[in-house]
C-alpha cells in the first residue's frame, strides 16, 4: 500500500510528463533563445553566440538547450549547423536586433527570444541553512521575418537550496518551464504574425573589395529607375544583404530581377556582375573585382 505522500509525488510526476508531451507535440514554432546571462555579483556576462561551437556556458542557456532535446518549440544552436559562416560582428553581447534575428535565421529559427537574465543573491533562510537567489528576466519574442514582437516578459524567479549552485539551477529551471508553458499556449506558427514569407533581398557575395560593393549599391539606384533607397539589413562573412525601397509601392520586384539577370557576365554601372542566382524573393549577386572606368 502506497503512502499518501508517495501517491501525490506520483501524480505530480505524471502531470509533469503529460505537460512535457503536450508541449513537445503541440508546439510547431522554432525558437532560438538569445539571452545574455549577467551576474550582479561579479558583473560577468555569458552568451552562447560568442563561441563558434555555440557552447552554453550559462545555466539559463544550458536549461533552454536541454529543452530542445524534448520539445520542438526550441532550437539548440549547439546541436544545429548554421546555414552561413558566422561573422565576428555577431559575437557581441549587445548584438543589434536585426543581427540577432538574422543569426537566429542562420540556425533555422522562425522566432528569436531576445533579452537578458540577471542573477541576484539574497539572504535566503539562514536558520535553515538555505541560500537564496533571484533570477530576473527581461525578454521579447520576435518573429524573425517581420520583426513583430509577439510576447514580452519582465519577471523574476527564485531559488532556495542548500548551495548557491543548486538555488540557481532551481531558478533557471523555473524560468525554462514558465517560458515553455506560455509559449506553447500561444500555439505559435509562422502564420501567427504574418505569412512568414521572406521579404525581397539582394545578397551580395563579397570579393574582398569595398569599392566594387559601393559601386554596385550606387548602380542599383542609378541604373534601375524604380529604386529609391538601398539599405543593409544583415551582414555575414563574405556577404551582405540589401533591402530595396522602390519609389512606387506597386512596383514589381521582377523588374529588378530581370535587370540584374540581364547584366549577368557584363557591366552594371561601374562594376561587373559575374553571376546572378534567383531563389524565391532572394537575388544572390557575385561581383567581379574589376571596376569599370567610364570616360
Amino acid at each position: 500500500m502506497f503512502h499518501p505522500k508517495m501517491k501525490s509525488i506520483q501524480l505530480y510526476l505524471c502531470v509533469a510528463i503529460l505537460v512535457s508531451i503536450f508541449i513537445a507535440s503541440s508546439a510547431t514554432a522554432q525558437i532560438v533563445p538569445m539571452l545574455v546571462e549577467r551576474d550582479s555579483e561579479d558583473n560577468s556576462e555569458t552568451f552562447w553566440w560568442i563561441s563558434p561551437e555555440a557552447t552554453p556556458t550559462g545555466l539559463v542557456d544550458s536549461a533552454l538547450f536541454a529543452q530542445a532535446a524534448t520539445s520542438s518549440l526550441w532550437i539548440s544552436p549547439q546541436q544545429t549547423t548554421p546555414s552561413e559562416t558566422i561573422s565576428r560582428l555577431y559575437r557581441v553581447s549587445d548584438i543589434p536586433e536585426t543581427n540577432a534575428r538574422n543569426l537566429a535565421r542562420f540556425y533555422g529559427g522562425q522566432f528569436v527570444l531576445i533579452g537578458e537574465t540577471r542573477w541576484i543573491t539574497n539572504d535566503g533562510v539562514p536558520w535553515l541553512h538555505l541560500i537564496g537567489t533571484r533570477l530576473e528576466l527581461e525578454a521579447s519574442l520576435i518573429q524573425i521575418d517581420s520583426g513583430t514582437v509577439v510576447a514580452s516578459w519582465n519577471t523574476s524567479f527564485h531559488g532556495l537550496e542548500h548551495s548557491e549552485q543548486e538555488a540557481r539551477a532551481s531558478a533557471a529551471n523555473s524560468l525554462t518551464h514558465l517560458l515553455s508553458g506560455e509559449l506553447a499556449s500561444l500555439a505559435l506558427t509562422t502564420e501567427h504574425v504574418g505569412d512568414g514569407t521572406t521579404q525581397p533581398q539582394i545578397v551580395v557575395l563579397g570579393n574582398g573589395s569595398a569599392v566594387s560593393y559601393i559601386a554596385f549599391r550606387r548602380a542599383l539606384r542609378t541604373e534601375i529607375s524604380t529604386i529609391e533607397a538601398v539599405n543593409e539589413i544583415w551582414a555575414a562573412e563574405g556577404r551582405i544583404a540589401l533591402s530595396i525601397n522602390q519609389s512606387d509601392e506597386n512596383a514589381d520586384f521582377q523588374t529588378i530581377i530581370d535587370t540584374l539577370t540581364a547584366h549577368r557576365g557584363s557591366d552594371f554601372g561601374a562594376v561587373r556582375i559575374d553571376s546572378v542566382e534567383i531563389s524565391g524573393n532572394i537575388i544572390t549577386v557575385q561581383l567581379s573585382n574589376a571596376i569599370i572606368a567610364h570616360e
